[in-house]
């Protein structure tokens, strides 16, 4: 039989063997040390080749949400130790090239604090941040966005979301200086949206926004005090859009769009009201 080399050996094999061993008889190893490197240095090299489109974390869990080619992905779960992820798990995080984080967990603001240390290595790479109905406080958000700096985030609030609001977000300038911000049953009020400084909103589903509110919104934008480019809203009131857009240079795009112009850009405004549902826009649509 012939000889079995070192590296033809499996990896759990190689895990056991480590297991058997002293600290001073695994430095004199040299083959197990040179395997050893060429597993990690394969091991990033295959994350770096992947365009990972999401991680998301999990009680327990994280999964890594990989784009294979027409519409095929592909999700890997890393095991891991505890309920949270440890500082291995994101070492390897830190390989990939990572489009998407959401969160979907309770994070505590000790764990907040400790995954900042590691989130701000993903900085560079991550464009986009997702809060799914977490329990966390605002400090724990706020710490997050402060370390990854996305440029688009999304908050889902939810029935148990540890008294997160958009008022209390806006005590933070990391908050209010977010150029993509979506929120989907934020409650959001008039001032809420006067303290924004997002150029792309979106407000899905229930919200406090009074046609009054979002028309000194168009109005400061119109007169050069704000710099907006698209707003999707849900508001609290029956659309009139004599009344929201009266006096301003405007163009109706669709039944809940509209194309306002100033001496110098163009403002895309979309609205859903009470007595207006995507499922009625799409009707209307369907039979003109």
């Amino acid at each position: 039989m012939d000889a079995t080399h070192m590296f033809d050996l499996p990896p759990e094999l190689i895990v056991r063997i480590l297991q058997d061993i002293d600290e001073q008889s695994l430095g004199r190893l040299k083959a197990v040390c040179r395997y050893i490197n060429s597993l990690i240095q394969r091991h990033r090299t295959t994350l770096a080749r992947q365009m990972i489109y999401m991680a998301v974390f999990k009680e327990g869990e994280l999964t890594v949400e990989r784009y294979l080619r027409r519409s095929r992905w592909e999700d890997y779960k890393y095991p891991l130790p505890g309920p949270y992820v440890d500082e291995a798990t994101f070492r390897q995080l830190a390989c990939a090239d990572i489009d998407t984080i959401r969160f979907q967990m309770h994070v505590p603001d000790k764990v907040a604090s400790e995954w900042a240390e590691h989130l701000v290595d993903l900085k560079s790479t991550t464009f986009r941040v997702v809060f799914s109905r977490c329990r966390m406080s605002v400090q724990a958000m706020i710490t997050l966005l402060t370390a990854l700096r996305p440029q688009q985030v999304a908050i889902e609030f939810g029935a148990d979301s540890g008294g997160i609001s958009v008022e209390k977000l806006c005590e933070y300038a990391a908050f209010r200086e977010i150029s993509h911000l979506n929120l989907i049953n934020s409650r959001v009020t008039d001032e809420d949206l006067r303290l924004l400084d997002a150029q792309y909103l979106t407000v899905y589903e229930t919200s406090r926004l009074t046609l009054a509110g979002l028309r000194q919104i168009l109005l400061d934008w119109y007169n050069g005090k704000r710099t907006i480019k698209d707003y999707h809203l849900s508001v609290s009131e029956r659309i009139v859009p004599d009344r929201l857009f009266d006096g301003l240079p405007t163009r109706r795009r669709s039944v809940i769009a509209w194309e306002v112009r100033s001496p110098d850009t163009v403002l895309h405004v979309s609205i859903i009201g009470p007595g207006v549902s995507i499922v009625k826009v799409f009707d209307l649509i369907s039979t003109c």
